[in-house]
């Protein structure tokens, strides 16, 4: 009976030994012909004074040898897993963000994330530069619809109700405007707020110190504090939350414009305008709206934001984390505002996104 089992066991051993032989690339045996050199001892006979002498010598010797060189196979690919998951998106770009603050960002790494996190109050209509459709705002404003003035400086835009940051506090036309008036008290020269400061301000500088000393001290915050009088910096921060008002209760946000300016719904197109949660962004660090301390948060560059590696938006992806130089995830906000069938144009996107993370 034990010879039995063992003869069983040794035959399924045997069995399993061909199969996997079987399953095994061919090993491959060659033959080649090197060219080597070699050193031989050779006999040499010579005749010296009529007496023949052998003498043993070391000659090198160039030889053709015939070898055999076995070949391994290449090792077969790994087989696939199966489809690629249809609910994420990988993807390799050519830089890494420089920051994610909205008021700061100016190249395209950043603003690509920030466009997928964060949203304005209208966006570009598809394909067409030229004209937009409303996001967080209800409508496009124009001089039809009473959005626009006749003499072009004053923009009404009434805001969108029931919009939720990706944390969980409602949007509101405060939020908006907070956004755009912190983005012209930091004036970073490196960034992109002299798009909004000439037409909005009037300062051909883009800088929103233009009117203190002369423009002496423009980029520089320890200069301003120390050499330019409080009230006159107050009346400059008054003046620029002046020209962005929020009407919570009539749920409107008016840009009172220094100039008529053609490009203007252009650059609100942009993401250096997107709303940012007012009270995330102060419990975060960042300016808590008052004119008495705005020189602190005036031209910090992006390395000096608080707001520079996190972000808190209201658009159909979250961040889920940002390492620098490495990687960036972002994952679907399940509580996006748009509803399935409100699509941002026709046959464009709405509901949550379906391309999860």
């Amino acid at each position: 009976m034990l010879n039995k089992k063992f003869s069983l066991i040794m035959a399924i051993l045997l069995i399993s030994t061909m199969a996997l032989t079987a399953c095994e690339p061919e090993t491959i045996v060659e033959q080649v012909v090197v060219t080597q050199i070699v050193e031989k001892e050779v006999e040499v006979t010579k005749i010296v004074e009529g007496e023949t002498i052998i003498e043993t010598v070391i000659e090198t010797v160039v030889e053709e040898v015939l070898v055999e060189v076995t070949v391994e196979p290449e090792a077969a690919e790994p087989a696939s897993s199966g489809a690629p998951n249809p609910e994420t998106y990988t993807f390799v770009q050519f830089g890494d963000p420089d920051t994610l603050d909205v008021n700061l960002n100016y190249e395209t790494a950043g603003g690509q994330l920030i466009m997928n996190v964060s949203e304005g109050l209208i966006f570009y209509n598809h394909t067409d530069g030229t004209s937009y459709v409303p996001q967080l705002a209800t409508e496009v404003p124009s001089v039809a619809n009473g959005g626009i003035s006749a003499d072009g400086m004053t923009y009404v835009f009434n805001i969108r109700e029931g919009v939720t940051f990706h944390n969980g506090n409602d949007m509101t036309p405060s939020d908006v405007a907070y956004s755009f008036q912190r983005g012209l008290i930091q004036s970073d020269p490196n960034g992109p707020q002299w798009l909004l400061i000439e037409p909005i301000m009037g300062y051909a500088s883009g800088d929103i110190t233009e009117e203190l000393a002369d423009g002496e001290y423009a980029g520089d915050a320890v200069g301003l504090k120390e050499n330019v009088p409080a009230e006159e910096l107050v009346a400059v921060c008054e003046k620029a939350k002046a020209t962005v008002v929020a009407d919570d209760e009539a749920g409107t946000l008016t840009f009172n414009l220094a100039m008529p300016w053609g490009p203007w719904m252009a650059t609100l197109a942009q993401s250096w305008g997107y709303a940012m949660d007012m009270e995330w962004a102060i419990e975060n660090g960042a300016w808590d709206g008052s004119c008495d301390n705005w020189t602190d948060y005036y031209a910090p560059g992006s390395e000096n934001s608080e707001l520079t590696d996190i972000i808190n938006g209201t658009g159909p992806y979250m961040l889920d984390y940002w390492t620098p130089g490495e990687e960036y995830v972002l994952v679907a906000n399940p509580n996006y505002w748009r509803q399935p069938g409100d699509e941002i144009w026709p046959g464009g996107p709405s509901g949550v996104a379906r391309i999860k993370r």
